[in-house]
């Protein structure tokens, strides 16, 4: 934990790090983490899963995304002191969406944002524990976003290049979610022009088994993957990655 800190100080401040090559977690500037843990508590740890994770990403200066949940809940990832953006689904319950959200600006969230591409299911709309999302129009959306005085933004899927074009010379940050779990995966994304990567599922088991140690363990780990890739494309630094080295078959 005491590494996770040096170097994201290093790296957030902009100070010149004395390691070659900065871990994926870090990004470009700052990490983020992204998953939608357990709310049990395991047995003989003090916190769940959500709440563990939250407290890594603090101590590691990652900016943090929590899914679906109550808003008990949020609290109690906000009091872990983890810079917090809420993602809410898009529930057919309107009046539950403009609650989440609103009470996610007054719990002191870094951010919220809605992951649309639950609005659709195998057999129709999607349910999603036990709750019915619903189709998400351009006015409810511009409505979300007239409600709170956060940043907003709903997750990039396929067309991240598309996106940077679109965003070229402009100050903001492009941050990718869905199915990262690996170096590799940090790796093209940031080719493709993400500034970041979220991590989601894919340190679920590490959560469950160890805890906190756990999660600072399967950060590494995407970051030594993430400099593998650096090392046989060439790239002494990651921002200096990009599309060069990508081939689309």
């Amino acid at each position: 934990m005491h590494e996770c800190r040096r170097l994201s100080f290093l790296f957030a401040t902009g100070r010149e790090s004395k390691i070659p090559v900065e871990p994926a977690y870090l990004a470009r500037r700052v990490g983020w983490i992204s998953i939608q843990a357990p709310t049990r508590t395991i047995a003989g740890r003090e916190k769940n899963g959500l709440e563990e994770y939250s407290l890594v990403a603090k101590a590691c200066n990652i900016l943090n995304f929590c899914g679906m949940m109550e808003n008990d809940q949020f609290q109690r990832i906000v009091d872990t002191g983890a810079k917090t953006v809420r993602i809410v689904k898009p529930y057919a319950d309107q009046a539950k969406v403009r609650d989440q959200m609103e009470f996610a600006e007054h719990a002191g969230a870094f951010g919220i944002g809605m992951d649309i591409d639950h609005i659709f299911g195998e057999d129709g709309l999607d349910v999603v524990m036990g709750e019915q999302m619903a189709e998400q129009t351009m006015e409810m959306l511009r409505s979300y976003v007239e409600r709170t005085s956060l940043p907003y933004a709903v997750p990039p899927m396929m067309v991240l290049p598309k996106i940077r074009e679109a965003l070229q010379g402009r100050d903001v940050q492009i941050i990718v979610d869905c199915g990262i779990a690996s170096g590799a995966d940090v790796f093209k994304a940031l080719a493709l022009g993400a500034d970041a990567c979220a991590v989601g599922r894919s340190m679920l088991p590490a959560l469950e088994k160890d805890g906190t140690a756990g999660v600072s363990e399967f950060l590494r780990k995407v970051g030594r993957e993430l400099r593998y890739m650096m090392s046989f494309t060439g790239f002494a630094h990651v921002a200096d990655i990009d599309d060069s080295v990508l081939h689309f078959l």
